[in-house]
C-alpha cells in the first residue's frame, strides 16, 4: 500500500533543507531533538512546509548555520551571524558514545577493568571541571 505523502508549496525550503541536512550530516532525529518537535513535523519541513513558529525557524537556521531568510527561500544570503547549534558535533558525539560502550564491555570482563576505566574517566573529568560551557 502506497503512502500518500503531501508535497508542500515551498520548493526552495524543501531543496535547501535537504541539501543542508546532507552537507552537515544531520538526521531528522537530530533536528527533532534540537527543536523539540516530532520527527514527522521535521519531515514536513523537509518536504517544504515552513515551520509556523519563528523561534523554531531560528533554531533550524542555527543548526544549519544559515540565515532564516535563506532557509525559507526569501534571500540568497546564505550566512547567519548567529552562533551555530552544537549539532555539528553530533557525529563526533555518536562516535564517542560507541567507543565508551565498547570500553565498558571490555572493562567488565577484565580484572579491575571497571576500576581502571573509572579512574581514567575521573582524570578526564577533572580536566574539564573548571571550564565554562558556552
Amino acid at each position: 500500500m502506497k503512502k500518500n505523502i503531501k508535497i508542500y508549496q515551498n520548493k526552495i525550503l524543501a531543496e535547501r533543507f535537504r541539501i543542508l541536512m546532507g552537507k552537515h550530516q544531520i538526521t531528522l532525529k537530530d533536528i527533532s531533538d534540537a527543536t523539540g518537535c516530532a520527527i514527522s513535523t521535521v519531515s514536513t519541513w523537509r518536504r517544504g512546509r515552513p515551520p509556523r513558529n519563528k523561534n523554531i525557524i531560528k533554531k533550524i537556521s542555527k543548526i544549519f548555520k544559515v540565515s532564516p531568510d535563506y532557509l525559507l527561500g526569501n534571500s540568497q544570503e546564505v550566512f547567519s551571524n548567529e552562533k551555530s547549534a552544537n549539532l555539528e558535533n553530533s557525529a563526533q558525539i555518536k562516535d564517542i558514545e560507541k567507543k565508551i560502550k565498547i570500553l565498558i564491555e571490555h572493562a567488565q570482563v577484565q580484572p579491575n577493568g571497571l576500576k581502571i576505566l573509572n579512574n581514567c574517566l575521573e582524570k578526564i573529568s577533572k580536566k574539564f571541571e573548571n571550564k565554562k560551557i558556552k
